[in-house]
């Protein structure tokens, strides 16, 4: 998947979150995962300040491997989903199973 999203039950900003992406056609590129009772998620969680909806972007940029947006940022998911249709785009990659990817060069194994 490109993007995965960490949520909790009853948090109204993930639901908004979770809508915007399916509203966008992101939803077969995007995991949802509820943090609930997870320790290792809430530590990561916590780490951003505790922030839910936290989304998680695997799309390379900028030299980065993707981009992390704590809270409901309706103006960067917008980014994101932009860069994600340019990527997806883009000759010699593809989306499979939701994940951008670059085949390997003819030839390689």
């Amino acid at each position: 998947m490109s993007f995965r999203l960490y949520v909790r039950r009853g948090c109204p900003a993930c639901l908004e979150a979770s809508r915007w992406l399916e509203k966008n056609g992101l939803n077969e590129a995007t995991v949802i995962i509820d943090a609930a009772n997870d320790p290792v998620i809430n530590a990561g969680l916590k780490a951003y300040g505790d922030k839910v909806p936290l989304l998680v972007s695997y799309i390379p940029e900028q030299g980065k491997p993707g981009k992390i947006v704590p809270g409901f940022q309706p103006k960067e998911y917008e980014r994101l989903a932009a860069l994600y249709r340019q990527v997806t785009q883009v000759e010699g990659f593809e989306v499979v199973s939701g994940v951008v990817v670059k085949p390997r060069a003819p030839g390689k194994t």
